[in-house]
């Protein structure tokens, strides 16, 4: 195949020579390769005259930024349970863009070379919709990136009802996983006083599942960058709720405190509809405080995803008063105004992140970094705190790096983030299926990564139940401390 490559014609002009520190996703040496004398002369006569052109199958961003689109990959979308080719296809094409296209290839826990070999009897065996799912879940999990924690077109409770073979049961109650502990956030209180048990307890198994093995099986399939996520992803979603096979009667061990508690009885979910509409229905953020308020004199909390240019605008001419201002990145930020905010807040010229993407025209190699610098007006003279926790994802860390640098005396403080930087790129897969992955490379300006480990404070509030049970907000609570 490789000697009826004609039409490639000599090119004098061509030069191939890439420096090794943009090489990121670069396909190993020929020599390298197990093929014989003959086709390795072929490709490196292609090799030698490779002429960079834009691609049909990859371009930039229809939004404007510099991240992968594969806008003309095909979903497929009449088919409900596409059959063996094209699940195959499935995978060969997400593992291709993720081969070459992919800019945090290199933090992956494993070889993704290898990953084929367990990825593909599971794509080929899948016989059911569930199954197949599953397939693309695992897959997508494999990457270690909280971009990719969701699948559009796949439900996770139907997967892991599927899958088990035998009827679910659903808990009348909202679990929390936190470092690798599982607490009772909510229940429903007719279910409480029938089985004595009490909010904040912790669960040990259900009808002899022990939890943690449980949590072992849902971070297989849900993607995350680090536990933290994995755990703020699972308890928002309530999937340990209702991940329990049937078996007649609900049995629990619990823990409150030093002391085990073993519960059975008779359980009806149709008893606690009410409850599971109040849990899994989705609302509106109820927002326990206002967008920007002053907390005591000289220190105003600022949370960006609400603000508006009218206070903006005030803001810039009254900014010398203040001697601390707290900026609130949990909640996920408006671009424009997180942008106009840093500018007001900075001290002169800073520089806060580092960007590079992938060379689009040359699969496997990047651009040339880039790093991002913010002229401030240079009125505020006080410290800015940054607040952040798990859930803090994309634009809340890349706005939460820039803001540790617009001051001298800038601090984060909360826990560690979800560890996904860089915009989101998106993959159409057969089935009618959409996957997505971090598709720029975000750092510090040292090269310093974030990817997966993400924004780590300066001063760490560790979780505590009770506190999440009073309503307390332990972050906030730490910051006006300094």
């Amino acid at each position: 195949m490789l000697a009826t490559t004609g039409g490639i014609t000599a090119c004098d002009s061509c030069s191939y020579k890439i420096a090794d520190s943009l090489k990121l996703n670069y396909t190993p040496p020929l020599e390298d390769l197990n093929i014989s004398s003959k086709n390795l002369k072929h490709l490196r006569y292609i090799l030698k005259n490779f002429r960079k052109v834009n691609s049909y199958h990859v371009q930039t961003s229809p939004r404007g930024t510099p991240n992968p689109s594969f806008v003309n990959e095909a979903a497929f979308s009449q088919m409900e349970l596409p059959d063996v080719n094209y699940r195959l296809l499935t995978l060969i094409r997400y593992w291709n863009i993720i081969n070459y296209f992919y800019p945090y290839k290199y933090t992956l826990d494993d070889n993704w070379q290898n990953s084929l070999s367990k990825l593909i009897p599971m794509f080929v065996s899948a016989r059911t919709k569930a199954e197949y799912h599953k397939a693309v879940l695992l897959m997508s999990a494999a990457i270690s990136d909280s971009h990719a924690s969701t699948i559009k077109g796949i439900s996770i409770e139907n997967v892991l009802a599927a899958n088990r073979q035998s009827p679910t049961i659903i808990l009348p109650m909202s679990l929390v996983l936190k470092d690798g502990i599982t607490y009772i956030k909510d229940i429903d209180s007719s279910f409480a006083e029938k089985s004595n048990i009490r909010r904040g307890a912790r669960i040990l198994s259900v009808n002899n599942t022990i939890i943690d093995s449980l949590v072992a099986r849902l971070y297989t399939i849900v993607g995350g960058s680090n536990k933290g996520f994995k755990d703020s992803f699972i308890s928002r979603n309530n999937l340990l709720a209702n991940s329990f096979v049937v078996k007649g009667k609900v049995s629990m061990i619990t823990q409150s405190e030093l002391k085990k508690n073993e519960t059975l009885l008779e359980y009806n979910m149709k008893d606690y509809i009410p409850f599971f509409r109040k849990v899994y229905t989705y609302k509106m953020p109820n927002f326990s405080r206002a967008a920007n308020y002053m907390i005591r004199d000289s220190i105003l909390y600022i949370d960006p995803s609400r603000l508006d240019t009218a206070f903006l605008g005030n803001l810039s001419k009254t900014i010398e008063s203040l001697k601390t201002v707290i900026v609130d990145f949990r909640p996920y930020p408006k671009y424009q105004s997180a942008a106009r905010l840093l500018q007001i807040l900075s001290s002169n010229k800073n520089s806060g992140v580092k960007f590079q993407w992938m060379d689009l025209t040359n699969p496997g190699v990047m651009e040339k970094p880039v790093v991002q610098s913010v002229v401030g007006q240079n009125k505020f003279k006080g410290r800015v705190i940054v607040l952040v926790d798990e859930q803090s994802l994309s634009q809340s860390e890349f706005w939460a790096m820039q803001y540790r640098k617009c001051t001298s005396t800038s601090i984060v403080v909360g826990r560690p983030t979800a560890g996904a930087d860089g915009d989101i790129s998106e993959v159409a897969l057969p089935g009618n299926l959409t996957a997505y992955f971090s598709g720029i490379r975000i750092n510090y300006p040292d090269g310093s990564e974030t990817q997966r480990i993400g924004i780590q404070p300066n001063i760490k509030v560790q979780f505590n139940i009770k506190d999440e049970l009073d309503g307390r907000d332990t972050i906030l609570e730490e910051a006006l401390k300094y």
